[in-house]
């Protein structure tokens, strides 16, 4: 197959040096346009360390100083979830070797165990909410034995 000799010859080398990084869990400058494919979830840690995860939509495209991505992630506006545009950017990577999970915007399948529960876990905590009701209640218990002032209830 011509084709498959060319495409081994020219680039074979390039995707084995990539495979390598990517089995280490490491990254570089060269190499990042091999990390982040459409449809893929990412991870991207906010100011102040808030996660988020989102689907990636289209390529990260690189530019001389960052690279830069666009995607969706899910919203709640109190009545049904719906996908919320995302785009985020990130410095560009180091010309040496950079491990993965240390990007501020990274694939999932690289993610801490512990970033990938604190989103679980939140996750879990939102949905087991969904169903509640927020009640403020000022006057007496059942048994007017107290009398409440602004006490707030969550009950489902």
């Amino acid at each position: 197959m011509p084709l498959l000799s060319f495409i081994e010859d020219n680039y074979g080398q390039e995707d084995k040096e990539a495979d390598e990084l990517l089995k280490d869990g490491c990254i570089t400058a060269e190499h990042i346009t091999k990390l982040f494919k459409p449809n893929h979830v990412v991870i991207s840690r906010r100011a102040g360390g808030t996660l988020e995860a989102c689907v990636l939509d289209s390529y990260a495209e690189v530019e001389k100083d960052r690279v830069d991505f666009g995607g969706w992630s899910w919203q709640y506006d109190g009545n049904e979830l719906f996908r919320k545009s995302w785009t985020g950017k990130m410095n560009r990577v180091a010309e040496g070797r950079t491990p993965i999970v240390d990007l501020p915007i990274h694939p999932i399948k690289f993610a801490r165990a512990a970033d990938i529960e604190a989103l679980e876990t939140r996750g879990r905590q939102f949905w087991d909410m969904r169903d509640q009701v927020y009640k403020c209640y000022t006057g007496w218990d059942k048994s007017r034995s107290y009398y409440y002032i602004d006490a707030r209830f969550m009950h489902g």
